[in-house]
């Protein structure tokens, strides 16, 4: 009598082994398209850019006369063949608007926005962008935050280059440094 057993047992030993093997093909499966976008990344370099777009820097500040010195001090030694600097000083009662007096005359491409009113049911911040962006001069615009520095001189000529005809919209990030 022959018994055919279409049901082998299976032993602890072979069920953690495909337990094993399954996981693994899952996970280089999921790794794969990061490894084919890094492998893709090194092969092609990004190409440089002859052209930087006009910039202009868009800040909301409230009561911030205590960081603007060294926001403004980093961001007018920036590389970048032409860029403005536009600080929309948001209802303030420091000394803010005495130090943007200040930096607008010793700088011709620092500009000072004064916000005195809130109009009711909008954003404080994102009215003192808006007012901040209806007065740039520049097609191109970078917002960034009174407590944020660049690290490099080539912050924006870095966000710049990225614009592009099929761009038109580009974000960075700033990490957290305590």
């Amino acid at each position: 009598r022959i018994v055919i057993n279409l049901r082998p047992d299976l032993s602890d030993m072979d069920l953690s082994l495909i337990l094993w093997y399954t996981w693994l093909v899952l996970a280089l499966l999921t790794l794969l398209p990061l490894w084919l976008r890094v492998f893709w990344l090194l092969r092609h370099k990004p190409t440089k850019v002859a052209f930087y777009p006009p910039v202009s820097i868009v800040i909301a500040a409230r009561n911030e006369g205590d960081k603007l010195p060294e926001l403004l001090d980093a961001l007018i030694k920036k590389n970048h063949p032409d860029f403005e600097i536009i600080i929309v000083l948001d209802r303030c009662f420091d000394n803010s608007l005495d130090l943007m007096k200040s930096m607008e005359s010793k700088h011709q491409n620092v500009r000072c926005i004064i916000v005195d009113y809130l109009p009711e049911h909008f954003s404080p911040k994102k009215f003192a962008l808006t007012l901040g962006i209806k007065g740039a001069r520049h097609e191109c615009i970078l917002l960034t935050d009174a407590d944020c520095l660049p690290i490099s001189d080539q912050w924006i000529k870095t966000m710049s280059a990225e614009f592009s005809d099929s761009k038109n919209f580009v974000v960075g990030y700033s990490p957290y440094m305590k």
